[in-house]
């Protein structure tokens, strides 16, 4: 045996479009950096790099109840988002208001795969 899996080479085209989604999301991941870096707030972005569209939910970490919330923001496919809440904090993200939670972090971005949220930079740190 050589080694080599039956199924590999994958289906034709296969090789192109995860070249074509990563090539989409380093050129969001640049031109995200560079904008948010620059800003003054106190909102969290979420950059999208899967084809999942739904709603955040956020909420202060610190509000007892987490069941209805005016701050909300939409998320399409491939683009980037802002958070936020009133207070100061961290803040718990929901995806169409469902569990489970996701903590983030003021002056911060995250990257979500289609599954979970990772940190990918804290503003803070640039200095």
């Amino acid at each position: 045996s050589s080694g080599i899996n039956a199924e590999w080479p994958l289906r034709p085209g296969t090789y192109g479009e995860q070249i074509k989604n990563v090539g989409r999301a380093i050129d969001v991941l640049v031109k995200a950096r560079t904008f948010i870096s620059s800003t003054k707030t106190e909102h969290a972005y979420i950059l999208n790099v899967s084809d999942k569209e739904f709603t955040w939910h956020c909420y202060n970490d610190a509000a007892p109840v987490k069941w209805c919330t005016m701050f909300q923001s939409h998320m399409g496919a491939h683009c980037a988002v802002e958070v936020h809440c009133a207070g100061w904090g961290a803040m718990h993200i929901y995806k169409n208001n469902e569990n489970p939670p996701y903590t983030v972090n003021r002056n911060s971005v995250y990257i979500y795969d289609g599954r979970n949220v990772s940190i990918f930079f804290d503003k803070n740190t640039l200095k």
